[in-house]
């Protein structure tokens, strides 16, 4: 049986190791919703490319926003049952692998930046106005969700009628 010891340096290394992906799933959230007024906000997603004007600052924070809130989402699981195959080992292998795990997420956290910023590249020129392409991109986007909206009612008709 575990000692106490071990128990309470085992809870604290679960804590150490889920608070990267619960940081990037709250701030993932946050951002996904929109981005802050202020440029100058203290947290906010700032970059070159994302504080060109209001058009990238908004469209910057979306992106990273559930980038980082996917990558959190899917580190917080993976990271949970990693910390439950150390309850077995030593105190010094948990603590060996629970150091690897924390870093492994903060590379992971430099990926939605990486995506987001390579996104911003392809969608804005450089004075901040749509690229034709990310204005194509957008506008089959809404089309599909428009014909979406338009298919669903067609099927609830369709039920309806053959009870």
């Amino acid at each position: 049986i575990l000692g106490d010891d071990f128990m309470g340096f085992w809870v604290y290394m679960l804590v150490l190791v889920l608070l990267v992906p619960l940081l990037m799933i709250f701030f993932g959230s946050r951002f996904e919703k929109g981005a802050p007024e202020d440029v100058n906000a203290f947290i906010a997603y700032r970059t070159r490319r994302s504080t060109v004007n209001g058009d990238t600052w908004q469209y910057g924070h979306k992106k990273f926003g559930h980038l980082c809130k996917l990558f959190g989402l899917i580190a917080l699981p993976v990271s949970a049952a990693i910390m439950v195959i150390t309850v077995k080992m030593s105190p010094d292998a948990a603590n060996i692998l629970a150091t690897f795990v924390i870093g492994v997420q903060f590379v992971m956290f430099f990926v939605p930046v990486i995506l987001t910023e390579k996104d911003l590249k392809n969608s804005f020129d450089e004075i901040g106005r749509r690229t034709e392409e990310s204005l194509l991109k957008e506008q089959e986007a809404e089309n599909k969700k428009a014909q979406k909206k338009e298919s669903k009612p067609a099927k609830v008709k369709k039920e309806k009628a053959t009870k």
